[in-house]
């Protein structure tokens, strides 16, 4: 019966040691995923649109921007051609069209080589790879646990079944003890030892019982940590596929709002 008991205190601690490195810990890679999932500004292209002639200028500007953010969702041999014919363009202009300059360049160089990665690109694997490493330690302590759950419940069951047993040989001895007065001393010290076999039993299942609770407990906050970091992993492949289908160059371009610059140089022309 101790054996039992004890062999639940040490599924209760390996609960517990489980919650606190897996479930109660923030790990670096939270922070790195959410700020790598988190979507990007816009970039600024603000240009001067006082005069018809600047108005005329932001307009040209603008649709050629338009084309190329066009062309980068099209065949692969468009993108290239676009982006050199907006630098030639443009590439003498002023000062405010120096970010969007660089970026066409970076992508241009992009296109150019598109086997290069980014050093963004390799820490967000490497933070994915921490994410997919955690997740497998909780996958393992999980398991683990539950298995050792399952063990404790048995003995639990064990318990409590030898416990009824031996209530039941105390009332029988104490029936005894009524029928037989020839046999009342050897009755009393049968039910003394049996009632004190009783008291023990019920203390360890006591005990038994606290440390079972508390392994469920645990249980359910692995289960819930599991969940969150599954989660996690699986928005980071979603993002990992829209990042191969669009890589981070591309995406910065296409990131301008074309549509809502045009629409607010035309409603300046308007009101003029």
């Amino acid at each position: 019966m101790r054996a039992l008991v004890e062999q639940m205190e040490s599924f209760k601690e390996k609960a517990a040691s489980h919650v606190s490195n897996l479930a109660l810990v923030e790990p670096r890679f939270f922070t790195d995923l959410a700020k790598s999932l988190a979507a990007p500004e816009h970039p600024a292209l603000n240009l001067p649109v006082t005069s018809n002639a600047e108005r005329t200028r932001a307009l040209e500007i603008y649709s050629e921007l338009q084309e190329i953010q066009n062309s980068l969702m099209e065949a692969p041999a468009n993108k290239t051609g676009a982006v050199a014919r907006w630098l030639r363009m443009f590439a003498a202009l002023p000062k405010d069209l120096d970010t969007l300059i660089s970026n066409l360049k970076a992508l241009a160089e992009r296109l150019a080589s598109p086997a290069g990665a980014p050093a963004e690109e390799a820490a967000a694997v490497e933070v994915e790879y921490e994410a997919r490493s955690f997740l497998g330690k909780l996958d393992a302590a999980h398991a683990g646990t539950k298995d050792e759950l399952k063990r404790g419940k048995e003995g639990h069951e064990l318990l409590e079944t030898r416990r009824r047993s031996v209530a039941l040989e105390l009332e029988g001895v104490t029936t005894r003890l009524h029928k037989y007065e020839s046999l009342a001393a050897t009755a009393r010290r049968e039910k003394a030892a049996l009632s004190e076999q009783t008291g023990t039993i019920s203390g360890y299942l006591t005990s038994y019982d606290a440390a079972l609770a508390s392994v469920c407990a645990d249980i359910n906050v692995l289960e819930k940590r599991h969940a969150d970091v599954a989660a996690l992993v699986e928005k980071a492949d979603q993002r990992r596929q829209l990042d191969a289908d669009n890589p981070p160059d591309v995406a910065t371009v296409l990131a301008y709002p074309v549509k809502e610059l045009l629409e607010s140089v035309q409603l300046e022309g308007d009101g003029h």
